[in-house]
């Protein structure tokens, strides 16, 4: 675990130890490890009553320094890492409400390899890893949140590509996604042993498809363009709610 990760995942403790001079203090290794022994700490570098230690006080401030900004919830949000001319510029780490993000960064915004972890008492879970394109999440990515876990590609931000999606109750796609919506040819997996096999369009069955229920080891034929199609009651069920938890945001948002 580096330097940057430990400070972070308990920061407000580092920062007590920081300001007392404690011998023990990782901040303080920290700024030593980059030829910095005195570091200055002020409110006046930055706008917005951030606070910054660094080098030098100066707002165009190129080397390494660390920003704490202002939040009800305190030193919930800070940024360890390099700067240049006063922007966050190459390698950086960001502690924000509990995620630790380990990157590069690029005249402020995230660009190129980069890691995500969510911090729960003390303990760390992979949250993305994969890359940005100015600010954005762009690229082969993994992804994972309350409500799903993504491995494939993204374009600008937007699942866009090839990819497997898996979902808490046991549920899994696996097909493509076109500018954020389920679309082409896939293969979806219920965890009840139900199973789709067919072509998607916005996030809907299109054209031919077949799904198969486990329950009666039946494989049925169907258009979902066909409102005359023949159905039980069950099957209307079925067909009616299978997608329901499948629709995915257009954005998929990480902090910056």
């Amino acid at each position: 675990m580096s330097i940057e990760i430990q400070i972070l995942k308990n920061f407000q403790a580092e920062f007590e130890k920081y300001k007392t001079k404690a011998k023990d203090s990782l901040i303080l290794e920290w700024f030593r490890s980059k030829g910095i022994k005195k570091p200055v700490h002020t409110f006046n570098t930055f706008k917005y009553n951030v606070e910054f230690i660094g080098e030098k006080d100066k707002a165009k401030y190129s080397g390494f320094g660390i920003l704490i900004y202002p939040t009800e919830i305190p030193y919930s949000k800070c940024y360890i890492g390099e700067f240049k001319k006063g922007r966050r510029n190459g390698k950086g780490f960001r502690l924000m409400n509990s995620t630790i993000f380990d990157g590069e960064y690029k005249m402020d915004r995230k660009h190129g390899r980069a890691r995500m972890w969510e911090i729960n008492d003390y303990k760390q879970r992979l949250v993305f890893e994969g890359s940005y394109l100015e600010g954005q999440m762009h690229g082969e990515c993994f992804v994972r949140d309350a409500d799903h876990e993504f491995q494939g590609h993204v374009y600008k931000g937007l699942y866009h590509g090839a990819c497997e999606i898996k979902y808490p109750n046991g549920d899994r796609y696996s097909g493509a996604m076109f500018k954020g919506e389920m679309s082409g040819k896939c293969t979806i997996e219920y965890a009840n042993g139900d199973r789709y096999d067919g072509q998607l369009f916005e996030n809907r069955r299109t054209g031919e498809g077949n799904y198969t229920w486990s329950t009666r080891n039946v494989r049925q034929n169907f258009s979902s363009n066909l409102s005359t199609t023949n159905t039980s009651d069950q099957d209307r069920s079925t067909r009616k709610k299978d997608f329901g938890h499948f629709l995915l945001s257009a954005k998929q948002r990480l902090a910056n």
